[in-house]
């Protein structure tokens, strides 16, 4: 077998090592005369010809694609982007092409050549769209499938830089990406990394309108007026809670249910067990009530027994009629807004905690149940803001790894949008937390941050000596990397609170 052949199969199989070494093999293999003619590309008229064809024209393009594809699959990044730099260096040397360098960019006039590039295709005749520019117009006119190659190029170095934390380069690497692709749409890939550039750079308004603007067209396209916008508040806020003068009667008085959701193979029976656990361990005044929704309820419990004290919800693989294909993961939590499951949560009680599996429970929840104050009565809704999350990289958004809400109908379109336009939403956002930044847009601050929570980082920076920094601390979350069982040697407080009375052996480990 050939060793590009065997590259492209281990990469197919996930073995990066073995794909890497399989390209670099064939890159640095001889051309003989004797080589196979390529079909594609054909060696472009106006250039030199030989009896064998240059490199570049056989396989070479697809190989240096894959080779710094592995890499970044290795998440050895820095080697990556070397490796798409050479497939430039390459392009140019053989095509008389110079590749645009990807670099920070300014952000307006980036914005400004968004508005362009996302502008509906069909433009009024007296606003003619502009020519492509020289560089542009020299790239495509490569044979094929260079053009393609390069502009998956850059796609990827989107994704790459962000890795790398420079959303500056990133937003730079995804513009170029869409300059090569327009008129065509661009890749999904690229509307996902967008969002995320420009909210690291500071613009999550732009990022927040322009995700508006772009669904807007794509249901005028489909001949709809758009049928989904952000929540609004009401006009007069709810009733408040009665108060009491007695905090321990209305602690006792003041039921809450505690939900998660386990979807997919990432999180085993274990995680949701040892959350519970912990909930159950340290908040002795309220009545708990333990929801989780899940695809599969196997070896889920609390007791060590039985799964009776904990009410298991099904989740199916396509929780939206509209989706067209499994979404990923997380779209499940938007599952807890189903209007159907209103009526079972208030059965037990009116307030609800969603907390991540990949959370650690270090106190009392009662911070939380009693403590959370709705920044907008009128919208009785609280998340985490990301301002101090090490991990978010950003301000002002959103991140939706502990949530607390009173049931109401305000809240229904949250998941009825995704239900019944799915097949728009996803193509332009990736994240849930960027959909709930969407949809509590016009609130003007209305969502705000839960007491009592912290980020695993956050944590680490600010140290961990003695017990003082669990004062008024009731979760720390893990979001992305490291996860708890990543931590539980090397902190000793991660050990005792996640694997005290959590249940048995972790039995899936969370490799991602």
């Amino acid at each position: 077998m050939e060793s590009f052949d065997f590259g492209v199969l281990c990469r197919r199989k996930g073995n990066n090592a073995s794909a890497i070494t399989a390209f670099t093999n064939y890159l640095n293999a001889p051309v003989s005369s004797s080589s196979p003619p390529s079909s594609i590309p054909q060696h472009p008229s106006g250039f030199p010809t030989s009896e064998a064809p240059p490199k570049l024209f056989l396989k070479e393009p697809q190989a240096r694609f894959n080779l710094a594809s592995s890499y970044a699959d290795a998440k050895d990044f820095p080697s990556s982007v070397a490796s798409f730099n050479e497939l430039f260096r390459r392009v140019e040397e053989s095509c008389d092409i110079q590749i645009m360098p990807v670099e920070p960019v300014d952000v307006e006039k980036a914005m400004a050549e968004l508005e362009v590039m996302t502008a509906p295709t069909e433009a009024p005749t007296s606003c003619p769209p502009p020519p492509p520019s020289p560089w542009t117009a020299s790239l495509k006119s490569t044979p094929a499938p260079i053009p393609a190659i390069i502009q998956a190029s850059f796609s990827s170095l989107g994704s790459i830089h962000l890795k790398l934390n420079e959303p500056g380069a990133a937003l730079r690497a995804i513009v170029l990406s869409m300059t090569i692709s327009h008129p065509r749409a661009p890749e999904p890939a690229d509307y996902y990394n967008m969002n995320i550039a420009l909210r690291q750079l500071g613009h999550q308004n732009e990022a927040t309108k322009l995700s508006w603007r772009l669904m807007g067209e794509a249901f005028e396209r489909k001949g709809e007026k758009t049928p989904i916008s952000p929540i609004s508040p009401r006009p007069a806020p709810l009733p408040p809670h009665p108060a009491t003068e007695d905090h321990a009667t209305s602690q006792r008085s003041n039921p809450a249910n505690i939900i998660c959701v386990k979807y997919g193979k990432k999180y085993g029976p274990d995680y949701v067990n040892r959350l519970f656990a912990g909930v159950r361990r340290t908040t002795k005044n309220h009545s708990l009530s333990f929801f989780c929704l899940t695809d599969d309820a196997e070896g889920i419990h609390l007791s060590g027994t039985c799964s009776d004290d904990v009410n298991i919800i099904p989740l199916s693989p396509k929780p939206f009629k509209s989706s067209r294909r499994n979404p990923a993961g997380w779209w499940h939590k938007a599952c807890l807004f189903n209007p159907t499951l209103k009526a079972r949560f208030s059965e037990s009680a009116a307030k609800n905690i969603y907390i991540d599996l990949d959370t650690v429970v270090v106190g009392d929840l009662g911070l939380i149940i009693d403590g959370v104050n709705f920044p907008d009565p009128a919208v009785r809704f609280a998340t985490l803001n990301t301002d101090d999350m090490v991990n978010e990289r950003r301000r002002d958004g959103l991140n939706t790894s502990v949530m607390v809400w009173e049931n109401d109908d305000i809240f229904d379109d949250l998941y009825n949008h995704l239900d019944c336009h799915f097949d728009v939403v996803g193509k332009y956002i990736y994240k849930l937390d960027h959909w709930f930044e969407m949809m509590f847009f016009e609130c003007k601050g209305g969502v705000g941050g839960c007491g009592g929570v912290k980020e695993y980082k956050r944590v680490k920076e600010e140290g961990t000596e003695g017990e003082g920094w669990r004062e008024g601390v009731s979760l720390v979350t893990f979001p992305l990397h490291p996860k708890p069982h990543d931590c539980a040697e090397e902190d000793a407080w991660v050990k005792n609170f996640w694997l005290g009375g959590g249940g048995g052996s972790n039995r899936k480990k969370n490799t991602e």
